[in-house]
This record gives structure tokens, C-alpha cells and sequence, in this order.
């Protein structure tokens, strides 16, 4: 629980510190101070609509802000990112007498809604001339708060501070308690008194809800807000009662492997005598040809070979009378001849049977051993067979599955939609196809896990089913691993997001001269520091589509639509490329084609990545063409080139992330092969397909279609980093480049 504890206050010492930053990036404006000073001195709506652009500006990149306000001296907010707060008059308020020496963090609740008030001074020359406020979205403080991994199913992490009249406050919603944000503390003794009074300790307690916790307390200075984190005492019992009934199977466990063990080396003493008795007893009814295997090395390894000894030697005895009665009777010997012509064809028919028993035998412990979920099927599913790997996956013995339907909800399966049960059987029955796929099935206990399932048909000599062979492998811990890998991108990504937007917003502000004039060897080092820092950010949007996209997480947003003006938009942003190349541009749109209902900001990232594509690996003087033409039911969308095409041995990697084809790294070594892969998810999620044609050295043609219909409409909480208008900002700086303190035209990353 410390440990837990320790990382819930390192995340939220790091949201506070990145909310402080954000506030002193704007305060920090030179321009916007110049403007504040000029307006104190002499107010104009030409310096309120400057400060407001300026404001407007810095919040646009930041989704955490949801509003930037600057008041003057007297506490009235003279500009802000909503035009509703204008004018309005907070001098009374605790944060604005407490901003104007340092920034501060305030936590409000307006109209019912919580938020978060980063507040501090704007200063110039020592002066002091007004106040910053930033209102930040407490979406990640909750997510940070509610996250309980490690407290199992009763634990909870509850942040508070005191009030200035010395009563202790809540600051999120509490995980049995939604409404307690901002609700006052009525117990005189608890854990959060401790952690708000500096104790970092771990104590037993009674919770707000009257049930006894073991709780750990935290304390973030710098902030003064406490931290407790606790968990049911009842819960903590219950976890070590199930390592005693874990303590107590082992033991029995163990006492099974030593009666086992203690049988198997009495065995080992007492063959080797029991071999003997048999072979004296075999031998005394004639049979000398009775086998004698003892390999013990020892005493009765040796009486056992007396025993062969003089099992040949009778045997010999015997050969010899029977030759003396060989030479007395022709007749006999021809006879004798024959039987054993007979017996020898027996012990090869023998052999050949032992064999086949044999190979049978390796081919079910093959089966029975592996760890893949093994099982063969009559025509109408009926288990007839089912492995040990089946029992270990699903939690089934054999006995309760052998002759129940196969992937029903009687046994493992019915988790997946009818439709679906559907086309596997008419695929493996009916057209007598080879099935893969993935699948959620659920074990005995009641859990559930996901599946890789492959499904064979065996045919008779009329080609008719007769059985079904299924091999089914678990994938749950495959699935969290990647999904836990995309978070990880997810979340590095977004932690670089904020230094590479203060580079970029410092060098926009070192080129527009904000700093002072810049010689001209100092203005190409700034241009090539920004450049840089929006090539990377392209590439960290990129790689936050690709988590957003993965986790689902993506709002489509549709809206008429004009493909044709979406298309000549995205081709106006790559005119500089395209004219530098003298490229050959052919577009042909179906003039009946009209308003669509498609999320235009994701469809124009389809675009742009394969105009991009195009233009980027076309030679010069090469030829795009663009066809949307349509059917019945969709819109057909086909983007050719000739490029330099795609090697044979690459295409079935196309559409993977970070693939680059190898005969096009050294002529363009810029990109970061997450284009398609996106492209791809777009398209599909919408409904569509995606497909191309290409031949090396020759050039590429993609398809790719969007329902007529339109798209559907869906709910998320994130929506796509454009990577086209940073591509297109930097053309524009490499334009700049050379020219005397000329920044590119701003725009929203």
C-alpha cells in the first residue's frame, strides 16, 4: 500500500507542477505583458482583441486547458478564452488577492461542475500588472484518483486540503461517495488528519462508511493537499485465509509424491525377483524361449543370465534331437518346413501390426500432451475427442464435454453474437473451408478469455464431412501485453507533447522577435531548432492516432460533406512538393456525387496520407490520378501513381505499423511507416475496405470505399492529432528559411 500510495502522489505532484507551467507559459509572454502594461495605461478594444488572440493561440494545443483569462490590477478580466467571462470582477476572490505575488493551484466548483484554477501574477520589469488564471480539465486528476490498481476490490485513494476555515475538504468524488467533492471532513479523528498534518504513516481506521480499513497517508507539500489510500481489513483477511487453503493443498500434495515416490523404488527392488519367478515358471512348462530382461547390475543381474544360459543350452539340446528326427522322416521335415513358412508370415503380419499400434499410440500422446486446445468432432459437433490441453484451458474434464455440442454455452462457448456461429459452421460444414480466426470463449469458473481458433473439415471419399478437427490456443495474456505496449506509446507519447510545444512555442516567439532582433546566423539556428521540434511532433501524433485508434478511443463526428472541396484542400497543402517535382496531377470526381455524411477530419487524413504517400515517392515529372466515382451502395475512391512501387516480397506488410519499404529508405529517409496503418483503421472502422495493386519501379494504385449511406456516428473522448497541417507548417519554414526574421503563418498543431 506505501508503494501505491508513493506513486498516486508522485502522479499528482506531476499534474499540479505541469498545470503550474502551463499557467507561467502564458504569464511568461512577452507580448502579452507589453499589451497588458500598454492597456492598464491606456485601455482599447485593439489591445483586448490582441491580448485575446494571443491567449486564444496558446490554448488551442493544450486539451487540458478549457479557458485562459488575464484580469488588470483591479481584478477585472479584461480578456479571456470565453467571451462570457469578460468584464467580470473577481478582486474579492481568494485566488485573485493570493496570485499577485505567486502562482497557486485553487480548487472551485461553479454551476455544479468541479474545476481546477491555476492562478499567478503577470510581472514586467518588476512590476506587478494584473493576473493569469488557466481553468484545467480534472479529467486526468479523477483518472489518477479513481485508478485503484493495487487496492483490489474495496480500496480507494481520497485527496483533501483544508479550507481557510480550518475544516478538511474532499477534491474528488469519493468510489462509494460520487458526490463528496468539495464536502466537508465531519470525523475529528482520521487518517486524513494525519496526512494533512505532514505524518506519512500506515494505520488502522473506521472509514466514512463504517467499515474498518488499514489506510496509508501521503502528504504534497508544496500544494498542501493530503493523500490516503485504504483497503478493507476484511479484504486483507480474506486474501491470507486463501493462502492457508493454498499452504494446506501443497502439504497434501506432497504427501501424495512421497507415497508415489516410495512405491515407485519398492517396485524397482521387487520386479527383478518377480522377472525370475516368471521365467523359472515359463521355463518349467517348456518355453526356452521365454525373454529374460534384467539390466540391474548386481546379483540377480547375474542369476538372471545363468537362467538365459541354460535356457540355450536346453534349447540346443532339443535342436539336436530334432535333426536326428529330420534325418529319419522326409516327410516330417517338408511339413515342419512348411509351418514355418506359415509362422513366419504370422510374425510379419505381427510386426506390421505392432507398428501400426504403435504410431497410433505417438500420435495420441502427441496430441494428448500439447498445450493447444485440441478437439475432433462428429459432422454435427459432438465431442469425440478432447485433449488434456482443452481440460487446462477451458477447466472441463473430459467426462462432462464428451458428448455435448462443441463452443456451446453448456461448455465453453455462445460469448460471441449469433451471426457469427452462423458463418463458422456454413464455412467448415456447407463449403467445407478451412476456418481461422479469434474468438471470446469462457472457462468452467465463469471467466472469460479470448481465443485464436483454427477448424479443419475431414472429408470421406464422397468428399462429405465426417468429422471436425478444432485447435484453439489462448491468447488473453498476448492480447493485455499489446494492449499494455499501446498504452505505453500512449502514455510517452503524451508526456512529450508538453516540452516539444514550449520549444515550439519558444521558437515562434525568438523568430517573431520577442526576444530581440536576431542575426541572421542565429535566425537559421532557431529555424532549424523549430522545424525539427514539429517533425517530432508529427511523429508523436502519429503515434498517439495509432494508440487512440487501437484503444477505440476515437469520436467519429459525421458532417455534409463535399469530397471534391475536401480533396483540392488537401492537394492546395502539398502544392510546394508538387510543383517542385513538376508532377502531373489528374482529378476526376463523378459530378453526381454530392454531400456525405463522413467525420471530415478523418476522411481528410485518408487523403492526406495517400496524396502524401503518392507525392512523396513519385519521381519527377511523374503522373497522381484520383478517381471517385460510385455504386449502388458505396463511394470508390482510387489514388495511382507512378512511383516507386512497393517490392513483391514487402506488400503482405503494407498496412502494418512502422513498415517503410526498403527501396525507398534511401531516397526519402524522412517518414514514420504509420500512414497506411492508420489509413487502414479509418477506413475500416468506417465500414469500408482498403486494397492496392503495385509494381516495383512502376507505381501503386490504392482503393478504397466509403459507404453511400454515410458514416455512423460515435462517441469518444479523443479525436485525431492532425500530422497534415504540421507537414504542410514544415514546408513553410523550409520556405522562410534565409528570409530575415520570418516566421511561417501559425497554425493548430
Amino acid at each position: 500500500m506505501e508503494t501505491t500510495a508513493q506513486s498516486r502522489t508522485n502522479h499528482l505532484e506531476t499534474y499540479f507542477d505541469r498545470a503550474i507551467e502551463r499557467l507561467e507559459l502564458v504569464t511568461s509572454r512577452n507580448q502579452l505583458r507589453t499589451t497588458l502594461l500598454s492597456y492598464e495605461q491606456e485601455p482599447t478594444a485593439e489591445k483586448v482583441a490582441t491580448m485575446t488572440s494571443i491567449i486564444k493561440a496558446a490554448k488551442e494545443p493544450i486539451l487540458e486547458l478549457e479557458q485562459i483569462c488575464v484580469t488588470d490590477t483591479n481584478g477585472i478580466v479584461v480578456a479571456s478564452t470565453n467571451e462570457d467571462c469578460c468584464g467580470r470582477d473577481v478582486h474579492n476572490k481568494d485566488f485573485f488577492l493570493q496570485a499577485q505575488e505567486e502562482s497557486h493551484l485553487f480548487f472551485v466548483e461553479e454551476d455544479g461542475v468541479r474545476k481546477l484554477f491555476a492562478v499567478g501574477p503577470f510581472i514586467l520589469d518588476g512590476q506587478w500588472i494584473g493576473v493569469g488564471i488557466t481553468v484545467v480539465n480534472m479529467n486526468e486528476l479523477n483518472r489518477i484518483v479513481a485508478d485503484t490498481t493495487g487496492l483490489g476490490e474495496t480500496g480507494e485513494v481520497l485527496i483533501a486540503q483544508k479550507s481557510p476555515e480550518g475544516e478538511i475538504v474532499f477534491l474528488t468524488s469519493q468510489r462509494f461517495e460520487s458526490e463528496a467533492f468539495l464536502q466537508t471532513e465531519i470525523q475529528s479523528i482520521s487518517p486524513m488528519h494525519f496526512a494533512l498534518g505532514g505524518q506519512e504513516t500506515t494505520l488502522h481506521s473506521i472509514d466514512y462508511r463504517g467499515k474498518d480499513v488499514l489506510a496509508t497517508t501521503q502528504y504534497l507539500e508544496g500544494y498542501q493537499i493530503g493523500l490516503v489510500t485504504k483497503i478493507d481489513i476484511s479484504e486483507i483477511r480474506s486474501s491470507i485465509y486463501v493462502l492457508y487453503g493454498f499452504m494446506s493443498l501443497f502439504s497434501l500434495l506432497f504427501i501424495f509424491i512421497f507415497f508415489v515416490a516410495s512405491r515407485y523404488f519398492a517396485l524397482l527392488i521387487t520386479r527383478p525377483l518377480s522377472q525370475l519367478e516368471k521365467a523359472a515358471k515359463e521355463m518349467s512348462k517348456g518355453n526356452l524361449n521365454y525373454p529374460i530382461n534384467i539390466k540391474t547390475r548386481d546379483e540377480i543381474d547375474s542369476l538372471g543370465h545363468s537362467f538365459s544360459q541354460m535356457a540355450k543350452a536346453l534349447k540346443k539340446s532339443f535342436e539336436t534331437v530334432e535333426e536326428k528326427v529330420k534325418e529319419q522322416t522326409k516327410q516330417l521335415e517338408d511339413q515342419k518346413k512348411a509351418l514355418m513358412n506359415v509362422l513366419d508370415d504370422v510374425e510379419e503380419e505381427k510386426k506390421v501390426s505392432e507398428k501400426r499400434v504403435q504410431d497410433l499410440e505417438k500420435f495420441r500422446l502427441a496430441v494428448e500432451n500439447v498445450s493447444e486446445h485440441i478437439v475432433i468432432t462428429d459432422k454435427d459437433g459432438m465431442v469425440l475427442f478432447m485433449n488434456k490441453g482443452a481440460e487446462n484451458i477451458t477447466g472441463f474434464f473430459k467426462d462432462e464435454i464428451l458428448g455435448t455440442k462443441a463452443g456451446t454455452k453448456q461448455n465453453w462457448g455462445g460469448q460471441m453474437p449469433k451471426e457469427f456461429y452462423q458463418t463458422l459452421w456454413k464455412q467448415i460444414k456447407e463449403e467445407k473451408k478451412f476456418f481461422s480466426g479469434e474468438i471470446r470463449n469462457k472457462r468452467k469458473d465463469g471467466s472469460e478469455y479470448e481465443a485464436s481458433v483454427n477448424i479443419a473439415s475431414i472429408l470421406n471419399e464422397k468428399e462429405e464431412v465426417q468429422f471436425l478437427v478444432g485447435v484453439e490456443r489462448d491468447i488473453t495474456k498476448a492480447k493485455e501485453i499489446d494492449r499494455m505496449k499501446s498504452e505505453f506509446v500512449s502514455v510517452a507519447s503524451h508526456q512529450l507533447r508538453t516540452p516539444l510545444s514550449t520549444i515550439r512555442w519558444y521558437g515562434e516567439m525568438l523568430l517573431a522577435g520577442d526576444a530581440g532582433k536576431l542575426k541572421p546566423e542565429q535566425n537559421e539556428f532557431v529555424h532549424e531548432m523549430y522545424d525539427s521540434s514539429l517533425r517530432m511532433i508529427k511523429l508523436v501524433n502519429s503515434l498517439l492516432n495509432v494508440s487512440r485508434i487501437e484503444s477505440g478511443r476515437i469520436q467519429i463526428n459525421p458532417q455534409p460533406t463535399e469530397l471534391k472541396q475536401l480533396i483540392n484542400g488537401v492537394l492546395e497543402a502539398l502544392q510546394k512538393p508538387i510543383q517542385e517535382k513538376q508532377l502531373i496531377i489528374i482529378p476526376s470526381i463523378h459530378p453526381q456525387i454530392g454531400l456525405l455524411m463522413i467525420d471530415p477530419l478523418l476522411v481528410r487524413e485518408v487523403f492526406a496520407n495517400l496524396l502524401t504517400n503518392a507525392v512523396k515517392y513519385t519521381p519527377e515529372k511523374g503522373e497522381i490520378r484520383i478517381f471517385v466515382s460510385q455504386k449502388r451502395e458505396e463511394i470508390l475512391v482510387q489514388v495511382s501513381d507512378t512511383g516507386y512501387g512497393i517490392p513483391k516480397a514487402q506488400q503482405n506488410r503494407v498496412f502494418k505499423r512502422f513498415f517503410r519499404g526498403d527501396n525507398i529508405m534511401t531516397k526519402e529517409p524522412d517518414g514514420t511507416g504509420l500512414g497506411l496503418y492508420i489509413t487502414k483503421a479509418i477506413v475500416e472502422s468506417s465500414g469500408g475496405k482498403i486494397w492496392f495493386k503495385t509494381k516495383e519501379n512502376e507505381g501503386t494504385t490504392f482503393w478504397f470505399t466509403i459507404p453511400k449511406k454515410g458514416m455512423e456516428k460515435k462517441e469518444g473522448d479523443r479525436t485525431l492529432a492532425s500530422t497534415e497541417l504540421i507537414e504542410e507548417k514544415i514546408t513553410k519554414t523550409e520556405e522562410s528559411k534565409g528570409k530575415k526574421n520570418k516566421i511561417v503563418k501559425k497554425k493548430t498543431i
